[in-house]
């Protein structure tokens, strides 16, 4: 298979995978110039996973319970690394990525969950800031 000079992409989510669906529809459908080539969560069972296997998008689980944050975002970075992964798109996904982790992907990071830290963390964190 010919290699591709195209940015490589991860998403990265713990939960339904609503806005990743959106991602990887926009990747399939090449309005997105760039390979989606991993779909990511720290949930095992995660719809998002279900999401991707339907659009044949290569996915994987390290779940995080009973691991430190930094046992597991090694094994994150290696499977990224595994996948050749140069930028991650946040979706969803319920982790606070340490510093030394983002220093890995200086400036390759886009986080599309609402989340309004840290006053208003969690997957309802626009509606909270209105109460």
């Amino acid at each position: 298979m010919p290699q591709s000079n195209r940015p490589r992409l991860a998403i990265l989510g713990s939960g339904r995978g609503s806005n990743a669906v959106a991602l990887m529809d926009g990747f399939q459908s090449g309005r997105l110039a760039a390979d989606l080539v991993l779909v990511f969560s720290n949930v095992a069972g995660a719809p998002i996973l279900d999401r991707a296997r339907e659009r044949q998008v290569p996915t994987a689980c390290i779940p995080n319970a009973g691991r430190t944050r930094i046992e597991h975002e090694a094994e994150l970075g290696e499977l990224l690394l595994l996948h050749r992964v140069e930028h991650l798109l946040l979706a969803g996904y319920m982790r606070v990525l340490s510093p030394s982790f983002v220093r890995n992907f200086p400036g390759h990071i886009l986080n599309i969950h609402p989340s309004l830290l840290p006053d208003f963390p969690g997957a309802h964190a626009v509606a909270d800031q209105w109460r």
